[in-house]
């Protein structure tokens, strides 16, 4: 079968770029050389859907992340997926760091962005566990947070109802052009296509030298770590940052749109494109650093991580055609503020599909995508009335956030429904809380070999190469 766009790379950029061309009459195809959508830099990043104060005037960044903070509340909105408008911080110390404030407030000055320079006293009567060093800071009521797996997963899942076709565990090896049109040599198949969109994260520079042998923009990984408080009695409810330095936007303090705070992250670069390991000496620095903007560092640390960025050896995003092909598009260096910037870049490089292309407009196409089914948000009423047409939704599973065996059940059977315990857990959370799955994991194991019909010595937590538990059948191993 012959594709009109394939698309290669299911994070929250592909994925947005599908549910863009899944309005048109056209024949698209994502590839995803991982189990999931959104769980690779989309799943680690801090969230944030930053202002625009902070980039380099002039830079891309700077205009696709103006422009995607703007498009991302309607969005999420459209989608039914959660937007916490909770508002930014930019912190000072010094009179020193008090310049570089009113150099940013320059900027959104500039780009027409909602700010306004604040004093530590007033600050800290809004968030008062901010440290009594912060003299002033820059107040940013734009700045919001997503949790960019949901939107990523809702994205695909909209697109999938509207025939967008999607492939996981495909990896591509290699891409050719003979002049009329594209040939993709995946680990699984070959596939042809009149036009690619190469989103591929941390691979998107090697997908484009595929095509394009003089391509000149090169990734090196960076790797951040964070905490994750519990979601009790969060230390803050904005985002609180540093003031920024040449290495980025500083550790940061991030509330989530489930009441946990993210702390973090540092920036290290490395070589490997796939450790995303955590170190003591990374975490010690992201305390230490978040002492300067927190009063006391939070005991309630439940779970640490790391994420990796694509950094580019240009210092900016790289968004256009190919050079030597004219019909693929490279969305190549998406780091920070890659989140941010999303919903303006998706538009870039679906509009230029729809240009090149000139489809149709899909007749009967359905805009609707209902909100998973959330238990714990509900009234005791409703929560009643659900339970009396499920009753599965009141037999709970995952007691630290409040899951239900019906809610698990229908994050599997869902148009890109879970399919391990990594998707059940960034879908729908259990997993996720205080425990982080002590008590639950083992049924979520059940509840997936169910749904799916397989043993529970086949369910994964991520991909063949976590296979959970090991049977009679493994008992060679």
């Amino acid at each position: 079968m012959k594709y009109d766009v394939v698309i290669i790379g299911a994070g929250i950029l592909g994925s947005t770029i599908a549910d863009n061309l899944a309005k048109y009459k056209l024949n698209t195809l994502v590839l995803e050389k991982g189990c999931d959508s959104g769980l690779e830099q989309s799943m680690s990043s801090s969230a944030i859907v930053h202002s625009g104060i902070d980039p380099k005037s002039g830079s891309q960044k700077a205009k696709y992340n103006v422009l995607g903070n703007r498009m991302m509340k309607g969005l999420c909105n459209d989608l039914n997926v959660d937007y916490l408008e909770c508002g930014g911080y930019v912190c000072a110390s010094d009179e020193q760091e008090l310049e570089h404030l009113k150099k940013l407030l320059k900027n959104g000055q500039e780009r027409d962005i909602e700010c306004e320079i604040i004093s530590g006293d007033t600050l800290r009567s809004r968030e008062p566990h901010v440290s009594l060093n912060i003299k002033y800071a820059l107040a940013m009521p734009t700045t919001a947070v997503i949790y960019p797996t949901e939107l990523t997963v809702a994205c695909l899942e909209r697109a999938m109802n509207n025939d967008v076709k999607v492939e996981y565990n495909t990896e591509v090896k290699a891409i050719t052009h003979d002049g009329a049109s594209y040939s993709i040599e995946t680990d699984r198949e070959t596939i042809n296509c009149e036009c690619v969109i190469n989103c591929a994260g941390m691979n998107s520079d090697l997908i484009a030298k595929m095509v394009d042998k003089e391509f000149a923009i090169t990734l090196k990984p960076k790797r951040g770590e964070y905490f994750v408080t519990n979601n009790i009695k969060p230390v803050v409810s904005s985002v609180i940052y540093p003031v920024p330095n040449e290495n980025g936007k500083g550790v940061l303090a991030v509330p989530t749109t489930h009441g946990n705070v993210l702390l973090g992250p540092n920036g290290v670069y490395q070589e490997d494109r796939n450790d995303d390991s955590t170190s003591a000496s990374g975490l010690g620095f992201v305390q230490a650093n978040t002492q300067r903007i927190i009063a006391k560092f939070p005991t309630d640390i439940i779970k640490t991580y790391a994420g990796l960025r694509s950094s580019g050896n240009n210092g900016d995003f790289y968004l256009a055609p190919c050079n030597q092909t004219q019909k693929m598009f490279n969305l190549v260096a998406i780091d920070s503020p890659g989140i941010a910037s999303a919903p303006a870049l998706a538009k870039e490089a679906s509009d230029w599909v729809v240009n090149l292309l000139n489809p149709e407009l899909s007749s009967d196409y359905q805009n609707e995508r209902p909100r998973y089914v959330k238990m714990a948000e509900y009234d005791l009423a409703t929560q009643n009335q659900m339970i009396k047409q499920n009753q599965l939704y009141g037999k709970i599973i995952c007691r630290c956030e409040q899951v239900s065996e019906g809610e698990i059940r229908d994050a599997i059977r869902k148009q890109n429904g879970a399919k391990n315990l990594t998707g059940i857990k960034f879908r729908i959370r259990p997993m996720l809380g205080m425990c982080q799955g002590g008590f639950c994991e083992t049924e979520v194991v059940r509840i997936l070999a169910d749904e799916l019909g397989v043993d529970i010595t086949d369910i994964s937590r991520s991909g063949k190469q976590t296979i959970v538990l090991k049977g009679s059948k493994d008992e060679s191993v």
